[in-house]
């Protein structure tokens, strides 16, 4: 494979300026929309990917343009939390794929240059959060890392981008049939298919517990461990003394624990954050403190009958429904399994995993699926029965 020479035009419409970027399965380039309106600027520049181990006419490269379209689909309601290419051809030697150009700098490179505490926070929320809303379309990323992460600015809005989705999973299947992932970013099961199982969303969220010990408690958890995978093959690693609340550092610890089956889903990560730091996602400017919004309450009551008789517990706020939660109910889980949230508009039910069975009102609950609650129904948690009870206050 050649590389591109500046003023290469490609496809009759986009001119290389300068190479720019060399990934461990890609080049990179700045280029020029030769047909971008004049009027729009910001639209002139844009990234040009070169992969050299996708060789034109292989299935990985037929398959390639179907990869982005579907992921495209899926994410057209987070377009501003993500980077997909806009653009995907064969030239004579290689594949290629052209992005827009986003002006600014990569988590890798702010967290270098140092972020004051309320950015830290603010980061390390929005970053679960996209992360949540990438797994709820049943899409894992595989390969994150905080050079995958863009900050970008626009009218003064503050956003992370999250980028580079050759490596992704959509339900399940993938360009790529091994997925190596990035050294000191990925989970056991990159390294270690037959003992650990394979990649899946519950590896994106491995190594998101990674990027937020790093953004939170400003240290990589296994960086003084000489062998990567032995410290997180084992689990060995510690959190340095901090502030903040035990369910957060809690959260923290079960992400990076070496079994993924032990994992919470993302969307459990945001919940223990939305339960801590009741903030606006978005500031207008990087120094903005968060902004503290009053926390809705409402009796919430889970009776048990049945095999569970006996089984009573009143909530207040939002609470995550786990081992701790349960117990006396006869209900055996292993981690999170659903949400009661507490929002101005009602009471909602989440389901945050698939393990657990879960069915209201004689209807099952996918992963992900949310339900306004009623004043008062019947609630299913594998062989256990329960009726549930809301009262605004």
């Amino acid at each position: 494979m050649e590389f591109l020479q500046t003023g290469t035009i490609l496809f009759e419409r986009f001119q290389i300026i300068e190479f720019c970027a060399a990934g461990g399965q890609s080049l990179g380039y700045r280029a020029k929309d030769l047909r971008a309106p004049p009027e729009q600027p910001w639209l002139q520049q844009v990234f040009v990917k070169q992969y050299h181990d996708v060789a034109p006419n292989s299935p990985e490269a037929k398959a390639l343009a179907g990869h982005f379209n579907s992921l495209r689909k899926r994410l057209a309601r987070w377009a501003h939390f993500v980077c997909l290419p806009e653009y995907v051809g064969a030239i004579p030697d290689s594949m290629v794929a052209v992005y827009p150009w986003f002006q600014g700098m990569t988590l890798s490179d702010r967290m270098t240059a140092g972020l004051a505490d309320c950015e830290s926070t603010r980061f390390a929320f929005a970053l679960a959060n996209t992360v949540r809303h990438i797994h709820d379309q049943d899409i894992a990323h595989l390969d994150l890392k905080p050079s995958n992460i863009v900050v970008t600015k626009r009218d003064n809005v503050t956003y992370l981008r999250v980028i580079d989705f050759d490596a992704a999973r959509i339900d399940g299947e993938g360009l790529r049939r091994r997925v190596l992932g990035t050294q000191y970013f990925s989970s056991p099961e990159h390294y270690d298919l037959q003992r650990f199982g394979d990649v899946s969303a519950s590896s994106d969220v491995f190594t998101l517990g990674i990027i937020l010990c790093q953004l939170l408690l400003r240290k990589h958890p296994f960086e003084a461990e000489r062998d990567y995978y032995d410290a997180i093959a084992s689990g060995n690693y510690a959190f340095p003394p901090n502030d903040f609340h035990p369910e957060v550092i809690a959260v923290l610890a079960q992400c990076l624990r070496p079994l993924s089956t032990d994992r919470p889903v993302a969307r459990a990560v945001v919940y223990t954050f939305n339960k801590y730091y009741h903030t606006s996602l978005l500031a207008s400017h990087d120094q903005e403190s968060w902004e503290t919004h009053p926390s809705p309450r409402a009796y919430v009551q889970l009776e048990g009958s049945g095999a569970a008789n006996g089984f009573k517990r009143t909530y207040y706020e939002t609470v995550v429904l786990d081992q701790t939660q349960m117990r006396g109910s006869g209900v055996k889980i292993a981690g999170a399994f659903a949400c009661i949230e507490v929002r101005a508009t009602g009471c909602w039910l989440v389901v945050l995993d698939d393990a657990v069975t879960v069915a209201l009102a004689g209807r099952f609950l996918r992963r992900g699926e949310s339900i306004r609650l009623l004043a008062r129904q019947e609630l299913e948690i594998d062989s256990s029965s329960f009726t549930i009870s809301i009262a605004r206050q």
